[in-house]
């Protein structure tokens, strides 16, 4: 594992805050409200001016907010706080006047110093008429020594108004495999990562698909947040209550209702908000237990600000590994795994690609190889690689990952995906040796495609 390894800490303090808002528009000039939902409260502006006070009142250093669908909401946030989070993202967007923007909005104290988008491109009902995704940010604390990649997400409904409700859980899956892909190709791996928002999967009440989530991120720590932990007959790690039972007090035509009322996270309430962690090869960050809370904003006294409730961490420490850089590597081994097709090229049908995986070390060793071709593939697609192993000696200070693609057109000129890349460095090396790891690449987006790229390291 490294050999001679030690750990230097680092005072976090970060304070972090996930609120599903659920404001929809009070109305869509005109449009019927079978396809597009709208407000389901009953104090809109008190639970916009609630979030207001909350904000400035904790000053979070992250917030993540969802169902954010109107960009005057948006932009009344950063008017009365843009003192406080000067660093912000919405979406995700796209040129596309039959959809809503996206209805997220990633607020930060601190600096922000790279970001991405992706669109989830499969939905069902109304979902289909929103651009649903992911946001990343990548953010440098101040007085840290590594900065931390965020994401959020909120991911389609389980229970659309209009089409099959029966199709909703595997788009809800379908997309879950998408956000996967999006964060491992965005993160860095040596540093902190962590997802907040709503994926719309119930911890609670659906095992398979919780199972299936958490398989799907790829080892993320889940952490669990509790309104009041330590009662086993009540759903204290619930973030929303079943509509049905009409428990909430945001819905307009439910009874007003005060923030502990005994008939909250009954059995019935659900866990559909989530934060979910990775740690880094050479950082890794600690959230304690107790840090982690379920809350409850209420607009005005028994009113809840929201359909959901809020969800808060707090980041305490980070732990930086050091390593002892004249430890030899014998050899590095790096092969082709997999890949996604998050989108299809911007041609007509579907994409045929070839891949080509090229290494190189801090001293000028070069090789490549290139994959078979792939056909028939769809936005959604994925694909094992069967393909030999680049192997290369130590390879010095850093060693170089490269991919490029290419979209195969019979009738016309071949289209370019792009190429990408990683630098592992010496001391990241180091902190796997004796292991073999998956790393998927910054993604390839090229002829306005959307691909993902998954290799595997072995460091002996």
């Amino acid at each position: 594992m490294g050999g001679k390894v030690t750990e230097l800490t680092h005072e976090a303090n970060l304070k972090i805050y996930a609120q599903n808002m659920g404001l929809f528009p009070k109305d869509l000039l005109g449009l019927p409200v079978t396809i597009i939902p709208l407000y389901k409260g009953t104090e809109r502006d008190r639970a916009l001016q609630k979030l207001i006070d909350v904000l400035h009142e904790q000053e979070f250093d992250i917030v993540g907010l969802s169902e954010m669908w109107v960009k005057a909401d948006c932009e009344k946030i950063l008017n009365a706080l843009g003192n406080v989070y000067k660093y912000h993202l919405e979406g995700p967007n796209e040129s596309d006047l039959e959809r809503f923007d996206g209805d997220l909005f990633l607020l930060s104290r601190h600096k922000i110093i790279q970001s991405n988008s992706t669109i989830y491109r499969q939905c069902v009902g109304e979902d289909c008429f929103a651009n649903k995704g992911a946001l990343h940010a990548r953010i440098q604390i101040r007085g840290l020594p590594c900065p931390v990649d965020v994401f959020l997400t909120h991911t389609q409904g389980p229970e659309p108004v209009v089409g099959k409700t029966s199709k909703a859980a595997e788009v809800i899956r379908q997309q879950i495999r998408h956000l996967s892909a999006f964060i491992q190709s965005c993160r860095d791996t040596r540093f902190p990562a962590l997802l907040m928002g709503d994926l719309n999967v119930d911890g609670l009440n659906d095992p398979d698909q919780y199972n299936f989530l958490t398989e799907h991120l790829n080892s993320a720590a889940d952490l669990k947040p509790f309104f009041w932990p330590g009662n086993k007959d009540k759903h204290f790690e619930a973030t929303s209550e079943n509509e049905q039972e009409k428990v909430s007090s945001f819905n307009d035509g439910n009874d007003p209702r005060p923030e502990n009322d005994g008939k909250r996270f009954g059995k019935k309430a659900q866990r559909l908000d989530y934060f979910f962690s990775w740690q880094g090869t050479i950082f890794q960050a600690n959230y304690p237990d107790l840090d982690r809370r379920v809350v409850n904003h209420q607009s005005s006294k028994d009113r809840d600000m929201s359909d959901h409730y809020g969800i808060e961490a707090h980041l305490s420490t980070i732990s930086q590994k050091l390593i002892d850089l004249s430890i030899p590597i014998k050899t590095v081994i790096v092969r082709l795994k997999r890949f996604w097709c998050l989108q299809t090229t911007s041609g007509l049908g579907d994409d045929e690609v070839e891949f080509v995986l090229s290494g190189m070390t801090a001293n000028g060793k070069q090789q490549a190889i290139t994959t078979q071709r792939y056909e028939d593939i769809s936005d959604g697609a994925e694909r094992r690689i069967e393909i030999e192993a680049l192997e290369f000696q130590d390879p010095g200070e850093f060693f170089l990952i490269a991919v490029s693609g290419q979209e195969i057109d019979d009738l016309s000129p071949d289209d370019d995906l792009g190429s990408t890349h990683v630098q592992l460095l010496r001391s990241e090396l180091l902190s796997v040796r004796g292991q073999a790891i998956q790393r998927v690449l910054p993604r390839l987006t090229g002829d306005g495609g959307e691909y993902a790229i998954e290799v595997e390291i072995e460091v002996k």
